[in-house]
């Protein structure tokens, strides 16, 4: 850590740590005397807990027993990491595919754009479709008689929209219109995918 710090002429490091609810109370005293070790060299360990909600649980316990150097160090803010609830936060989902992917850096090209580039630089924009798409999913939500959800997923939405895109590529014109069978195929193509995924596999 501190070589990779050093031969990137930095004096911080990022360390990310998925599902940090399951960290025990030592795993955490491991990370404080990682800290440390790090702090006498002059790097400065920034450390992301992206956990579930009962990561909030054990902060509170710890805050309960005192243990606020663990705090200090791990546990300054907390970030919630927002779900899409309506069709406004879908638009803003597509919005962010259309103008805030951009693939390398600096090369001025999104997703939408990589995917339909001539009815990008035709106005063509996800957003715009997000109404249509949402319409949609609600409709089939009804149809196969599944109640309202309040949440729904951004892993499941945005591989719905990549699944989509990859659709339209084969489309793509300076008119490029949304049909319902392409939102279909993007829909069921998901669903089809997690199918898969869940499926037992025969291994005999």
């Amino acid at each position: 850590m501190i070589d990779r710090a050093r031969s990137a002429d930095e004096h911080r490091y990022l360390l990310f740590i998925d599902e940090a609810q399951w960290l025990a109370k030592v795993q955490f005293r491991y990370l404080m005397d990682l800290h440390n070790q790090l702090k006498i060299a002059d790097v400065r360990l920034i450390t992301v807990l992206v956990d579930q909600p009962e990561l909030l649980a054990i902060k509170a316990s710890m805050r309960k027993t005192g243990q606020t150097q663990l705090l200090g160090r791990f546990m300054t803010s907390t970030h919630a990491y927002e779900v899409v609830t309506s069709q406004t936060d879908f638009a803003r989902l597509c919005r962010a595919i259309d103008a805030q992917s951009e693939y390398p850096i600096g090369s001025n090209v999104s997703f939408t754009r990589y995917f339909v580039p001539r009815a990008f630089e035709n106005g063509w924009r996800l957003e715009a479709q997000a109404s249509a798409i949402w319409t949609r999913l609600e409709q089939i939500r009804r149809e196969q008689g599944l109640s309202k959800v309040d949440e729904l997923p951004m892993q499941g939405l945005t591989a719905l929209l990549r699944g989509l895109l990859r659709t339209l590529a084969a489309e793509d014109a300076d008119d490029l219109v949304l049909r319902r069978p392409a939102i279909d195929e993007g829909i069921y193509g998901v669903e089809l995918h997690e199918a898969r995924s869940e499926a037992p596999v025969d291994r005999s």
